[in-house]
This record gives structure tokens, C-alpha cells and sequence, in this order.
């Protein structure tokens, strides 16, 4: 019910469409976003959540079998790395590249930006594909 009250406020409004970002407490099932991309098309695209602690052949795969399920984006959440390892690992290039072959934008959901080089590295590393960056700043408000 929440994708049919999303399009008809989006009909009321004159919006054409909008972008579903897996929601975190989905973590990896895709299957709601997936289901609301198909019962709405093309007037819904999703944005998924890929897996870095997965190998980076696997994480490619999923990146590829999800663009073939009609995702349009994927976002990479620093906190779900493997233990001690930067978004810029292998499995993160891995990821990176595989949604840079095609053209899927990589979004970030980063904090105050203790991932600065991180996102650098990913900007440098494929610089025709967009890299969107999330909450960038959050953190930080002075106290009053």
C-alpha cells in the first residue's frame, strides 16, 4: 500500500517519478523495492544496498544480477564493510566498478567525512560515473 499512496501524491503533485532507496532495516532482501519498482514502472526506480563484506567477485555479481532486476543506483554504507576495511577495498572497487560498466550511479552514506580519501579514491578511480554523497556533514552542528 505505501508505493500506490507514494504514486498518487506523486500524480497530485505533478511528479513524474522517484528514486526508492533500500531502506536499512531491509538490509539485503531487495524483494519490497523490486516489487514496488515492477508495480509501478516506469514511474519508480530503486537504488539498492550491496553487501561489502562479500568477496568482490561476489559483490560484482549481485551488483549485475540486481541492474538486470531494473535497479537503477547502489549505495554503499561504510558501516557494513568487513571489520577495519575502507569502502575502497577490493570488495568496494569491485562494486564501484561494476555499477561504473553500467552507468548506475554509487551513492555513499557518509558521516562527518572521516571517508574523505576514501570517496576521492572512488572519484578518481572511475570518473565518468556519478558519485552521489549522502548525510555528507551530518554530525556536525554547533552546540548553541
Amino acid at each position: 500500500g505505501m508505493s500506490e499512496r507514494l504514486v498518487t501524491a506523486m500524480a497530485a503533485a505533478g511528479v513524474d517519478g522517484a528514486l526508492i532507496v533500500q531502506p536499512r532495516y531491509h538490509g539485503f532482501d531487495h524483494s519490497y523495492v523490486a516489487r514496488c519498482m515492477a508495480d509501478h514502472t516506469p514511474r519508480l526506480a530503486g537504488s539498492t544496498l550491496v553487501d561489502l563484506s562479500l568477496n568482490p567477485e561476489a559483490a560484482a555479481a549481485e551488483v549485475a544480477r540486481l541492474h538486470n532486476a531494473g535497479f537503477s543506483g547502489v549505495r554503499i554504507k561504510p558501516a557494513l564493510c568487513a571489520p577495519g576495511q575502507p569502502i575502497t577495498c577490493e570488495t568496494g572497487l569491485a562494486v564501484a566498478r561494476a555499477c561504473a560498466e553500467r552507468r548506475m550511479p554509487v551513492s555513499v552514506l557518509t558521516g562527518v567525512a572521516p571517508e574523505r580519501d576514501q570517496l576521492v579514491r572512488l572519484a578518481t578511480a572511475f570518473p565518468t560515473n556519478p558519485l552521489v554523497i549522502e548525510h555528507f556533514g551530518s554530525g556536525t552542528r554547533k552546540a548553541a
